[in-house]
């Protein structure tokens, strides 16, 4: 009897421990992820591979999702990045990466996610820098370097070597066209040469990178610091070319004079708010402009009906528009492209995408880099589209012009037969601001961080015909100016068809300052 029982208990055993087995869940990878390329070897529109896993087993879609770090942001998908984890939970996913800096990754399936990456994309550039004396009819050299190891003081760069990316050297005839010169790839350390006659004293150069779609990348176009040629070449910067030492020196080359502006930096906002999402505009965009992977100043917009706008700059001096760090960044000089000096104006015009009635809003921040001398402001305005190539004189909408936080703000209205209405705050808060107008067929109204500050309700200075965005970077003429910046994070523009019509108590004074010239 005995013996029985303990015969009993041993079975007994032996079934809870295999029930015990049975009811243990098998245990599932932790989640992970990786990137590849690595962290600082992309740009913005490289081709990201995302290897990982949610932590949980089964086929779930999943979706890429990013956070750009900044207050009031959230996790938000990225567009065309969807797919679907293994059975065993793990995934390899593709998509673009963005270009800004600090920007966090991770892949969410359901209620799982992997853990987040934070990355920081390095800036697509060239720096241009005349390799020889410039005498007038006589041979004239270039070098163009895509990477600046030199540069250690920009915190996007040195940038990742795109070996046989083509590249243009170009000839300023006006503000609006350059002629093509010469064209050429780089090399494997990402430089290039350019040789030319040195056609006449005053001559303005640039090269221009083409679009990259080599390896699954998506690279828009962008363009150096204009150079206007001077008697004496460049000089060599220490680390600029860490391989081919000996060969650049006999072509006296060198990107690395004093570095100009610095780095452009994600826009902070506090988290203020904005007209389109305070009043419900959203639901028809016309367009939005918000320049996050890498595109050309050509490229379309992100969203909205008005698909096929472009956008055209236009430089009067040492300035340039490239797109940056995920957005529109207008900068007077840089990495010592202008030895004696900032001066000019410089702006980007929308083409393809106008309207008479409508809203826009754009958000930026303008940075003076010294406290004395000629500051730059920033304008952002509406003007005729038959009339857009006018710098001055036309009639325009002022959303607002500034010289950056703490500066005052002047925004306004030329009516088409030239009387003016306008209104200046006293200060501009610091971070990055958004300005508005929505007009009407009855008024303009003009918003603040989402806050309406000034109508105008007098038919003579509604519009006549469609009206179109343009940025402005005024300088004054050719007259030195301190060396600045105005980062755009975006520009969009929505329908009347939904959401509020607010307007302000503060009616906009009849001949006061508006904005414009």
């Amino acid at each position: 009897m005995n013996t029985v029982v303990r015969l009993t208990s041993a079975l007994a055993a032996s079934v809870l421990s295999v029930t015990l087995l049975q009811a243990t869940p098998a245990h599932a990878a932790d989640p992970s992820l990786t990137l590849t390329p690595g962290n600082d070897k992309f740009v913005g529109g490289s081709r990201l591979v995302l290897d990982g896993h949610v932590g949980t087993s089964g086929r779930r879609a999943l979706v890429v999702q990013r956070h750009a770090g900044r207050a009031g942001d959230a996790w938000v998908d990225v567009p065309g990045s969807a797919g679907h984890t293994n059975s065993d939970g793990s995934f390899s996913v593709t998509t673009r990466a963005g270009a800004m800096w600090g920007v966090r990754y991770r892949v969410k399936a359901g209620k799982h996610t992997s853990p987040a990456v934070l990355t920081h994309a390095r800036t697509q550039d060239v720096i241009l820098t005349q390799t020889s004396p410039g005498v007038v009819g006589r041979d004239l050299t270039f070098l163009a370097d895509t990477v600046g190891r030199a540069y250690t003081g920009y915190r996007d760069l040195p940038s990742v070597v795109l070996t046989g990316r083509r590249m243009t050297l170009q000839r300023r005839v006006s503000p609006t066209v350059w002629e093509d010169v010469e064209t050429t790839t780089s090399d494997t350390y990402g430089l290039a040469s350019f040789t030319t006659r040195h056609r006449a004293a005053g001559d303005v150069y640039r090269v221009r990178l083409e679009r990259w779609t080599a390896h699954g990348d998506d690279l828009g176009r962008t363009a150096s610091f204009p150079h206007q040629v001077t008697a004496k070449a460049g000089r060599v910067k220490d680390g600029s070319f860490p391989h081919r030492q000996g060969a650049v020196a006999t072509s006296a080359v060198a990107a690395g004079l004093v570095q100009g502006v610095p780095t452009a930096t994600a826009s902070s906002d506090g988290g203020r708010r904005h007209a389109w999402s305070t009043y419900g505009w959203g639901r028809d965009p016309r367009f939005r402009y918000e320049w996050e992977y890498g595109q050309s100043l050509s490229s379309p917009p992100s969203l909205g009906s008005r698909s096929k706008g472009t956008w055209t700059e236009s430089s009067t001096g040492t300035g340039r528009v490239t797109l940056r760090n995920g957005g529109m960044l207008f900068a007077s000089d840089g990495y010592g492209s202008a030895p004696n000096g900032a001066h000019g104006t410089t702006s980007a015009t929308l083409k393809g995408a106008a309207d008479r009635f409508g809203r826009w809003e754009v958000r930026g921040v303008t940075t003076q880099n010294s406290r004395t001398g000629r500051k730059y402001a920033m304008r952002y305005e509406l003007v005729p589209v038959a009339q857009a190539s006018r710098a001055c004189g036309t009639s325009s909408i002022v959303l607002g012009e500034s010289r950056g936080p703490g500066s005052p703000l002047t925004f306004g209205v030329r009516g088409p037969k030239g009387t003016k209405w306008g209104r200046t705050l006293r200060s501009l808060p610091s971070g990055a601001n958004s300005v508005a107008v929505q007009v009407t067929r009855k008024h303009l109204t003009w918003f603040l961080n989402g806050k309406p500050v000034g109508t105008v309700r007098a038919k003579a200075a509604l519009p006549k015909g469609p009206m179109t965005l343009r940025l402005t970077f005024v300088g004054a003429g050719n007259k030195t100016m301190d060396s600045a910046k105005g980062q755009v994070d975006w520009a969009r523009s929505y329908s009347l068809k939904h959401g509020k019509r607010p307007t302000s108590k503060v009616r906009l004074k009849k001949g006061a300052a508006f904005g414009g010239c």
